[in-house]
């Protein structure tokens, strides 16, 4: 199932709800998140007929990149400094575009930059993000936070190191380093 979406430029894909600045450009904010390629192909009556094929692409942008690592076979996501909750919504339905379309088991997603969370992020990601990647079969997240998150985690919650997110069938594990995540990734 493909996740709600709108055209707002011929090539561009986005969340149904995302709120655009005035000046946005495809440019600014998105770096072809979506191409729908269309071109003429004859059906078995000999007419022509359009054809649409979608790719998804890596997302770079100021403070994020999301990114297919056909190396350990993973969705990585990296954010820094401040992003807007319309951005990170725009980058959430991206990153369960990429989850779709290439079928990603596994997620490694760095969060150690990020200076603070816009309001709404937290609701997005619990009623958004996890439940998408849970449909979409994604089993293994990566979380890579600064020591003393981790730390804190770890006074909070015993279990915090590595656990299954309630009875979903994602495993989850904390790192404070990139390798050690990419080499937990990789060896699964």
């Amino acid at each position: 199932m493909a996740y709600a979406a709108k055209l707002i430029t011929p090539h561009y894909l986005v969340s149904p709800n995302l709120t655009l600045p005035d000046n946005f450009t495809s440019n600014n904010i998105l770096s072809r998140v979506i191409q729908v390629n269309q071109h003429l192909q004859k059906n078995s009556n000999g007419k022509n007929m359009k054809v649409m094929v979608k790719t998804v692409d890596n997302l770079f942008m100021e403070n994020a990149k999301i990114v297919y690592d056909h190396q350990i076979n993973c969705l990585s996501v990296s954010l820094s400094g401040f992003v807007p909750y319309h951005q990170m919504e725009s980058i959430t339905y991206h990153e369960l575009e990429m989850i779709q379309h290439y079928q990603i088991k596994n997620c490694l997603v760095d969060l150690r930059q990020i200076k603070v969370y816009s309001p709404g992020t937290r609701n997005l990601a619990d009623d958004v993000w996890v439940p998408g990647v849970i449909k979409e079969g994604v089993q293994h997240l990566a979380i890579v936070l600064t020591k003393d998150v981790v730390e804190q985690l770890s006074t909070t919650n015993a279990n915090s190191e590595i656990g299954v997110a309630d009875d979903l069938k994602l495993q989850v594990k904390y790192f404070t380093n990139l390798n050690s995540a990419k080499e937990w990734i990789k060896n699964l």
